[in-house]
């Protein structure tokens, strides 16, 4: 089985085990847990096989709402950027970003560390520019995609959190040569808590 489709698998049955696998681990909390989240921070991105397989830095903000104590729905936009110059007449760019959402289910949010599984789809837009012998070429893209992943909230203070995830985004996942393709990701994020239920 391919590591994107294990993680989607992965993903999914996370959303339906864990709230059953750490049942009764988390006490009802003495204060009210918060209803909302903003996050933002450092993204990376790694495509296989695509551009050389060049790792694309950037940016990625979300916020999360959550309507059960551990089910929140998630909106993420990022922005993912790699270039290079060749010489004085020839360069090329490239830029990814993303448009999505979906659902996150976390476990116990009263422990100091909170795993978390997630499922998440939207637009994917790609933006690149090949520049040589004066004359540049825009090219654009947007496709459907999806984007399962997992990662861990730690607790520093009460309203503040640090995140890290692992996830991998299949454009046309209608495709079975997309699954060949994925965009990998790596995010390390801050973690905004506010707005008790």
């Amino acid at each position: 089985m391919r590591p994107a489709r294990s993680l989607t698998l992965t993903t999914c049955l996370g959303l339906l085990v864990l709230p059953v696998s750490v049942k009764g681990q988390g006490e009802t909390p003495v204060e009210p847990l918060a209803r909302f989240e903003m996050a933002g921070g450092y993204s990376v991105a790694f495509v296989p096989g695509e551009y050389s397989g060049h790792s694309y830095a950037g940016w990625a903000v979300e916020q999360a709402t959550f309507i059960r104590d551990r089910l929140a729905i998630v909106a993420v936009v990022d922005a993912n950027y790699w270039s290079h110059t060749y010489n004085a007449y020839s360069s090329e760019s490239h830029s990814l970003y993303g448009f999505i959402g979906g659902v996150r289910r976390t476990g116990p949010r009263t422990e100091r560390i909170v795993p978390f599984v997630q499922f998440l789809a939207g637009a994917a837009h790609s933006s690149d520019t090949l520049d040589g012998g004066g004359y540049s070429i825009p090219i654009s893209s947007t496709w459907f995609a999806i984007q399962p992943g997992i990662g861990f909230d730690v607790t520093v203070l009460r309203a503040l959190g640090i995140r890290a995830s692992l996830a991998g985004r299949i454009k046309r996942p209608q495709y079975s040569e997309a699954w060949h393709f994925i965009e990998w990701r790596l995010g390390l994020e801050t973690v905004d808590r506010f707005g008790p239920r």
